[in-house]
């Protein structure tokens, strides 16, 4: 089984390998997800100049508007890490894209097309020496950054759906109908029955009305549904372990209640 190369640490090797292993263009699915690779400077100017001049990728990953991962059109909201951190949230119109999140390969670690500004788009120069640190990140990298924000989605719902019924159970718990939430936290029932139905995901603002309206405070909210470091140690799963029993506990609370 040959390697998978994922990094490459010169700029002769590097061309060599973008001729004979890849393309400019790669449309993948993982985990129900359609995600895109693509070299963008390709796209924006392969009518001008020399693409492999701006030879870096990027990687997208697609999300319908009308999907249950969808939060709103900034990539701010959405709590995931890949290289650089997300650097793109919006269309791909000439993919026929409706909203994609997604990163670039062009940060300081990276071979990207702005150290090639060193040169003219005119220079005959066909080599040029890597930065100390500085490699191409291949498809294959891509790829798996690609994949790693699927799994993160999907990680990030089940968060989501567990802090819905949270939610909803502290609703229950304080004798309030949707109705009257919506009017003491000023937003619509419908979203409300959005957010305890897993269906919407509740932004920080709105958590803290529920925070206001009945006296809990935010962090405590955020503990149930939202892990900070240890991203994959013990305190993660005893968190989760806490979360479910605590939303099994208000069920069993409000059941109690309701039968008085």
């Amino acid at each position: 089984m040959s390697k998978i190369i994922t990094e490459i640490n010169n700029y002769a090797d590097t061309l060599d390998y973008i001729e004979k292993e890849e393309c400019n263009t790669y449309r993948k699915h993982y985990k129900g997800f359609e995600y895109w690779i693509l070299r963008p400077h390709y796209w924006e100017n392969r009518y001008t100049v020399d693409y492999l001049k701006y030879f870096h990728l990027c990687g997208y990953v697609v999300i319908p508007k009308k999907s249950k991962y969808y939060i709103d059109d900034s990539k701010c909201s959405y709590n995931v890490e890949c290289h650089g951190g997300l650097t793109y949230a919006g269309s791909r119109e000439h993919f026929d894209i409706e909203f994609c999140i997604g990163f670039d390969c062009n940060h300081l670690d990276d071979a990207g097309s702005f150290n090639l500004s060193l040169y003219s788009l005119e220079s005959n120069k066909s080599e040029r020496e890597f930065y100390e640190g500085e490699t191409y990140k291949t498809a294959n990298y891509v790829e798996q950054e690609c994949k790693s924000i699927i799994n993160q989605l999907i990680r990030n719902l089940e968060d989501v759906i567990l802090l819905g019924s949270i939610l909803k159970h502290i609703r229950i718990f304080n004798k309030q109908t949707q109705l009257e939430l919506a009017k003491n936290l000023n937003i619509s029932r419908s979203y409300i029955s959005e957010i305890e139905s897993n269906n919407k995901t509740p932004t920080i603002e709105i958590l803290q009305k529920y925070s206001d309206v009945f006296n809990i405070p935010l962090s405590t909210i955020i503990l149930f549904a939202e892990e900070y470091g240890d991203k994959k140690g013990l305190r993660k799963k005893a968190k989760s372990l806490l979360a479910k029993t605590a939303v099994d506990f208000l069920d069993w609370i409000c059941k109690e209640d309701e039968k008085k």
